[in-house]
């Protein structure tokens, strides 16, 4: 299992593709996700944090844990991978 954490400087918005950058995250993940499966493993959606310059170090920290108890329950919940395979972002894991 293979999970890219990225903060973006840019709000959601600008990643789609009428969007300010052109194209989504997904897309621009694509080479990683073309890599990992030459290696055959499995490439999970990504943790994305937008706007992270305009964001209050409680909101950064926010973030931070919720990565941290989706990595948890990952390792331990392995049932959850069907679930978090149709995600956009890891992040849209609700508890």
């Amino acid at each position: 299992m293979v999970v890219s954490a990225i903060s973006t400087g840019g709000q959601e918005k600008a990643y789609h593709t009428e969007g300010g950058n052109r194209y989504t995250i997904r897309q621009l993940l694509a080479p990683f996700d073309q890599t990992v499966s030459l290696c055959r493993m499995h490439y999970l959606p990504p943790f994305v944090t937008h706007g992270t310059h305009l964001l209050e170090a409680d909101k950064i920290e926010e973030a931070a844990r919720h990565y941290a108890m989706i990595i948890q329950l990952l390792r331990h919940e392995k049932r959850l991978l069907e679930k978090v395979e149709k995600l956009e972002y890891l992040n849209q894991l609700k508890f």
